[in-house]
């Protein structure tokens, strides 16, 4: 029989030749070759006749990783899991573009699909539209299914808010998700593809996929991907203005995500337990539960959730009196956000910041920043309009502009409709009755119990909402709770309609 070499005194030896560099990180040793070395090494490998078959082994051997990875991303071993994917990526673009360049795009598809969810948990967008596209462009045999699966994935991916036209987007994602519905094989090989599926629906508005995947069973159900679902179906009731049904499965979420050890569950949990409990008036808690989410997430590296995690964490220090805490938590927003969609938006933030402490210093130095707003470009165009128009309409409003927070709330409206989000809806029209208090105070009240309406919850601890109430009590005594009670108990398609500047201001 054939001794087995050591392979660490090897290595170890060719490290002291400095023909390889050693690379300690996190409590693992990692060697690889010097560039000239590694071209030294692929020539002789050719000559011999031997790179085709090294290749397919290291391309076989990526495959394998990343399958087997791909089991332990969901559960208590994710971190790990996810760290050594990322220690290996090179690794892997390198067996995908092989296999795709040899004509195995079957292989290639299965290679990008075991990575999927890696991709999506660390929200790096980019880097999965790049690798999708290899395995989409690769030649040769692969089944529908697979083909669909990847596609879905690309689309997923391609989602930036600079997005201009999300109808192909969406067309193309119902061809996707309906060859998978005729043949689930991909689903049942990959059931996390359901939760990539149903988060870009409803990015892009896609109501039927949505339903699929909320209201019918899914493909190879398991704890965690009912939970995985479950914090999305979160995130649609509160956009659409229903706290009841936010409770209901936030409740359930919490009893499925505790056994699991998922950190990226956990912390996705965590993020909509604060917001409950910043609602019940709490937000130290609040904020605590917050920092203990955004650990995690630091621990995943992922991106994409720092702009929300941002926001919600101004909204937690402002609520808590804490307005520097809360400038720093906006101007710490990552600089690749403000490019995508806009600083002013950023400055938006500051300037309600700003309106909320009163401070004349900090109001000045928020007129500055934001000074002509300009639109945002993209998907996001509406929200971004509607946060931008409001946060101008009160700053105007504060400087005793009214003419000019009227015209502001005009633009702010019909971008905040579009977006059928009834918490911006809700922001908006509290703009709105800060707008009516300077010459309609009892209007003013009403307008503020219709903006709770639509909002589906009374938030007296918004800090925009606590100054105005202040203020109406001052101006109204009694007759405040009277004026918000007929507002609040309007129904949300009223209190929407009844909201509109053209209604609230029909002599401007």
């Amino acid at each position: 029989m054939t001794a087995i070499p050591d392979v660490e005194l090897h290595l170890a030896s060719l490290a002291d030749k400095s023909l390889l560099v050693v690379d300690r990180a996190a409590g693992t040793v990692r060697y690889r070759m010097l560039e000239t070395i590694r071209e030294f090494s692929l020539n002789q490998l050719a000559q011999a006749g031997l790179a085709a078959t090294v290749r397919e082994a290291h391309a076989r051997w990526a495959m394998d990783l990343a399958r087997t990875q791909d089991a332990r991303l969901r559960g208590p071993e994710q971190t790990e899991a996810s760290a050594r994917l990322v220690a290996d990526d090179d690794n892997l673009v390198a067996a995908l573009r092989y296999l795709a360049d040899t004509g195995q795009a079957e292989a290639a598809a299965e290679l990008i699909l075991d990575l999927s969810w890696w991709l999506f948990m660390l929200d790096d967008d980019q880097h999965a539209v790049a690798l999708a596209r290899i395995a989409l462009d690769a030649p040769g045999d692969v089944t529908d299914s697979s083909r669909a699966a990847v596609q879905l994935l690309y689309l997923a991916a391609q989602l930036t808010p600079e997005t201009a036209d999300l109808e192909p987007t969406r067309e193309a994602m119902r061809q996707a998700a309906t060859l998978l519905d005729t043949d689930p094989s991909a689903y049942d090989r990959w059931p996390h593809l359901q939760v990539i599926a149903l988060q870009a629906s409803v990015w892009t508005d896609v109501p039927e996929i949505i339903h699929r995947l909320t209201q019918c069973p899914l493909r190879q159900e398991t704890q965690w991907l009912r939970a995985a679902v479950l914090q999305t179906q979160v995130d649609i009731a509160d956009n659409a203005g229903d706290p009841s049904g936010v409770r209901a499965v936030l409740s359930d979420l919490g009893e499925l995500v505790e056994p699991l050890g998922d950190n990226w569950l956990t912390a996705a949990f965590l993020v909509r337990q604060s917001q409950v409990q910043s609602q019940d008036g709490d937000p130290q808690l609040a904020l605590e539960t917050l920092l203990q989410a955004q650990e995690l997430i630091k621990a995943l590296s992922r991106n994409g959730d720092q702009v929300y995690l941002a926001v919600r964490a101004m909204d937690l220090r402002m609520r808590l009196g804490d307005f520097d805490g809360a400038r720093s938590a906006i101007q710490d927003m990552p600089q690749q956000w403000q490019e995508l969609v806009g600083a002013d938006l950023a400055h938006a933030f500051l300037t309600t910041i700003a309106v909320a402490e009163g401070d004349p210093d900090r109001l000045a130095q928020a007129r500055q920043l934001l000074g002509d707003p300009q639109p945002v470009q993209g998907a996001f165009h509406d929200h971004g309009q509607a946060i931008l128009q409001t946060a101008v309409a009160l700053l105007e409003v504060h400087d005793g502009d009214l003419a000019a927070g009227i015209r502001a709330l005009n633009a702010a409206y019909p971008a905040a409709v579009a977006t059928a989000d009834m918490p911006l809806l809700a922001s908006y029209a509290v703009s709105a009755a800060a707008a009516l208090s300077r010459v309609d105070p009892q209007r003013a009240a009403e307008t503020l119990g219709a903006a709770a309406s639509i909002r589906g919850i009374d938030d007296p601890g918004d800090p925009i909402v606590a100054v105005l109430t202040r203020r109406l009590r001052g101006d109204l005594g009694e007759g405040f709770d009277a004026a918000y009670a007929k507002g609040r108990s309007k129904d949300r398609a009223d209190a929407i309609a009844d909201v509109d500047p053209v209604r609230l201001f029909p002599d401007f």
